[in-house]
């Protein structure tokens, strides 16, 4: 059977309207239907179970089955199939119940041609299609609003602990020891103030007046600063984080505030994935022609302009293939699990990739799955 014809079932026990319906697809000129039929219900659903077919032509009286219950059968069995009803004159009142239903459409027996037939399939398979379109549009748009609250929430229970941690070293000042709780105080109002800047960066990436300010600097330096600045945050779960530079100094046109700011983000989250004991990477090269396992726009861009290539590489988490794209986006929770006790928001990862966008470039990941390791990479052109 071609793939252009539509599979339709008719469940109808009457041979004559049977025959009927038969002969009045086949003048449909350049037929796309392949007819098949069932003679009961219990057959009908057979016939559902052994191929699917595109549409259900339903006679709501049959041998073993009768109105309104037969079609919530056949509908609970092929949730994903239009139904168009096949009545007579005397049941009309039934067939415009079963709309209400879900029913897509029906057609009065012996008062049906090619035309309104073929007319009353075509509508009611695309008149479903629209439909469960629509119900998915809405089951999407309530599980974004789900993913929204639950953000929120996080970020009100992101800034709690450090306030809390706050106002109780401030209820012990003057008690005596006081230096630590000025550094406790310093150190949770940086947590709050740092969670606030990436809501900051989030909603001028969100309303399109994130900005940067390009000027020539050195891929090295900022990776070298990096590694420097996270060291005390590697040191506490163990990890080792080394640069490597086997190109040599590279220098790229872009904004070094924002370019470490994105650089950052990534090592963060290699930390924060990694075990303890574990070594994350990072390298600067200049990228060939041909970036292997990058997805086709990177190579596409490494092939059409000069670029440097900075890639973060943990042996951590992982990710899983169908994450790879996800993970960029904004209220995406990646399924694995974060190997310290620290949730954090997940906007480091948003950031970065809008960061790498702004200045031209294109951010993407490699993983083999979950706890196999991922490596973050950078493409940014030279100029």
């Amino acid at each position: 059977m071609s793939k252009n014809h539509i599979k339709v079932l008719l469940i109808e026990d009457n041979p004559g309207d049977v025959r009927l319906i038969w002969e009045i697809l086949s003048e449909v000129r350049d037929s796309p239907f392949y007819l098949s039929v069932a003679d009961s219900l219990l057959n009908g659903l057979k016939e559902i179970d052994k191929e699917v077919p595109d549409v259900i032509l339903l006679d709501l009286s049959l041998g073993d089955s009768n109105g309104i219950y037969t079609l919530n059968r056949v509908r609970d069995k092929a949730k994903q199939v239009p139904i168009v009803i096949l009545t007579g004159m005397d049941d009309e009142v039934t067939a415009i119940k079963s709309l209400k239903e879900g029913a897509q459409d029906y057609l009065l027996k012996g008062r049906t041609d090619a035309d309104l037939l073929k007319r009353a399939i075509i509508y009611a398979i695309e008149r479903f299609r629209l439909v469960r379109q629509l119900e998915l549009k809405q089951a999407e748009l309530k599980e974004l609003d789900n993913i929204k609250y639950n953000f929120i929430l996080m970020v009100f229970h992101e800034l709690l602990i450090p306030a809390t941690a706050i106002k109780s070293a401030a209820s012990f000042a003057g008690t005596g020891g006081d230096e630590a709780f000025v550094d406790i105080v310093k150190n949770n109002t940086q947590k709050i103030f740092s969670l606030l800047d990436d809501l900051i960066d989030v909603s001028e990436i969100e309303s399109g007046s994130f900005t940067i300010f390009k000027k020539e600097c050195s891929i090295n330096d900022i990776i070298n600063r990096n590694v420097a600045d996270l060291s005390g945050l590697a040191r506490e779960k163990s990890i080792t984080v080394k640069a490597e530079s086997g190109a040599g100094l590279i220098s790229v046109s872009a904004d070094p505030h924002r370019f470490s700011q994105a650089l950052m983000n990534l090592i963060i989250n290699s930390i924060k994935f990694s075990a303890e004991n574990s070594t994350i990477t990072i390298s600067a090269s200049l990228a060939g022609p041909d970036v292997q396992g990058a997805p086709p726009y990177a190579r596409e861009m490494a092939a059409s302009k000069e670029c440097a290539l900075i890639s973060v590489i943990d042996s951590g988490a992982g990710i899983k293939p169908e994450e790879k794209e996800k993970i960029f986006d904004l209220f995406f929770s990646p399924g694995q699990k974060r190997v310290d006790s620290h949730k954090g928001v997940g906007l480091g990862l948003v950031i970065a990739k809008n960061i790498i966008t702004a200045h031209g470039g294109v951010i993407f990941v490699q993983s083999e799955g979950q706890n196999k390791g991922s490596s973050f990479h950078i493409l940014i052109p030279l100029k």
